[in-house]
């Protein structure tokens, strides 16, 4: 595979992943709409940003897109947003995608 295709296969996991895992927990927690989080101990804290972490890209996205159909967000402010989604998409699926390998779903073919 290609860098190009590594790279925006990186991204597309990332992103289907945030994305599944900010619905999963929506569904679980029986929200509708965009991911709300109100931790009170220690331990909840510590569960929501590690939720955070993953489901950011998906709830930034969304947010981002509702404000610009709001008028409340410029052109440019929302192409940041964009950078930032696409950027840490590319980070969470590095992470997929290096368990993945480690699983054995994905085989390099050069090795």
């Amino acid at each position: 595979m290609s860098s190009f295709g590594t790279f925006t296969l990186c991204i597309i996991m990332g992103f289907a992943t945030s994305q599944a895992i900010a619905s999963l927990t929506g569904f679980v927690l029986g929200q509708t709409g965009v991911l709300r989080l109100s931790p009170r101990t220690d331990l909840q804290r510590l569960l929501a940003l590690s939720l955070v972490t993953i489901t950011g890209p998906a709830v930034l996205f969304e947010n981002s897109l509702k404000a610009k159909a709001n008028a409340e967000q410029s052109a440019v402010a929302l192409s940041l947003a964009l950078l930032i989604v696409l950027l840490w998409s590319f980070l969470i699926g590095v992470l997929v995608v290096r368990v993945a390998q480690l699983g054995g779903v994905f085989v390099n073919p050069f090795s």
